[in-house]
């Protein structure tokens, strides 16, 4: 299990302060906190009800719990909608396809 100071120290393992480093180029679009809220919690539910599953970013994308929450949080047009392909490789992108 996840804990407080599991998440803590994987935080302060690098420097995130742009002040210092001058390159605010790590966060992005698909990883803006809203963005990585919902996914996580896509995830985190897909795990609940999948235990022991490997999954890919296929699997979330079309995981219906995150089909009816992205649709509704982002207003964004159905996510099963060729022409909607684009959009959401910004959002579940980010595991890249591999299993998780």
């Amino acid at each position: 299990m996840l804990t407080q100071q599991d998440i803590e120290n994987f935080c302060n393992q690098k420097n995130y302060d742009i002040r210092e480093s001058g390159n605010g180029r790590w966060i992005d679009q698909k990883c803006a906190a809203d963005v990585v809220t919902v996914i996580a919690d896509c995830i985190y539910n897909y795990v609940l009800e999948n235990p022991d599953t490997e999954f890919t970013t296929p699997d979330i994308w079309h995981y219906k719990y995150a089909i009816e929450n992205v649709e509704v949080i982002f207003k964004k047009p159905e996510v099963e909608s060729q022409s909607a392909k684009n959009e959401y490789d910004k959002i579940f992108s980010t595991t890249n396809g591999n299993a998780c």
